[in-house]
């Protein structure tokens, strides 16, 4: 009976005791967690990411290392997206540039006439100096990276575009020519013209035509 008692009182200490095992390991993942996150910002990048492949060596299959990935994954999106804000608020561009951070990613919005003149898909030679911010912050990411062209509803008349959808669809490709041209791997860049058939705005006043011409940058997050 005494045996019998010990080992009940045995069973019932682990049973209160188990929950020690998860809260350990979380405790380990969040300090991890956060000494990345301290990394990035007095280390840096590059530096940090040494430092975290080498705590993936050290630590194996003790903490999910995924989690702590795609956390830093997100950081990292997030560092893109505050070095391109930073810039567009030192050059006075927040009237023509939005950068947001969506659930899907980091979307960088250039409403006209910041990248293009009214009916033309040429860049214009000032738009690369904004184009390059945006390719510095996001060049060392693996991201897909989706540009989309939009216009606004006045019909397209004379010159090499028949259609607002062809020129949005020209306008998106000189984007990802762009990028290419600069380092930017192929594999990364997808290209989609919209025409005038998602507008952010009634084209019902100049101002809000010329916001409707516009293109998107999606940086889509690794999920």
């Amino acid at each position: 009976m005494a045996r019998k008692k010990i080992i009940e009182l045995i069973r019932e200490e682990l049973d209160v005791n188990l929950w020690i095992l998860p809260y350990g390991d979380l405790m380990t993942t969040l300090m991890i967690l956060f000494l990345i996150l301290y990394g990035f910002s007095v280390m840096g990048g590059r530096e940090c990411e040494n430092v975290f492949e080498k705590i993936k060596k050290d630590m194996g299959g003790r903490v999910n290392m995924e989690r702590i990935e795609r956390m830093v994954q997100q950081e990292k999106e997030r560092e893109a997206a505050n070095k391109m804000a930073n810039f567009v608020e030192e050059h006075g561009l927040k009237r023509f540039v939005e950068i947001k951070i969506t659930n899907e990613g980091v979307k960088v919005v250039l409403s006209n006439p910041v990248l293009f003149d009214l009916g033309k898909a040429s860049l214009k030679e000032e738009s690369e100096t904004i184009l390059k911010v945006l390719i510095g912050a996001v060049k060392d990411l693996p991201n897909e990276i989706i540009v989309e062209g939009h216009t606004d509803n006045k019909p397209v008349r004379g010159g090499e575009f028949s259609s607002n959808w062809e020129l949005s669809s020209a306008r998106a490709f000189s984007v990802i020519e762009y990028f290419i041209s600069e380092g930017i791997s192929p594999k990364r860049l997808s290209a989609i013209g919209y025409g005038e058939y998602r507008p952010l705005y009634p084209n019902d006043t100049e101002e809000h035509c010329s916001f409707n011409r516009r293109i998107e940058i999606d940086v889509l997050s690794i999920k």
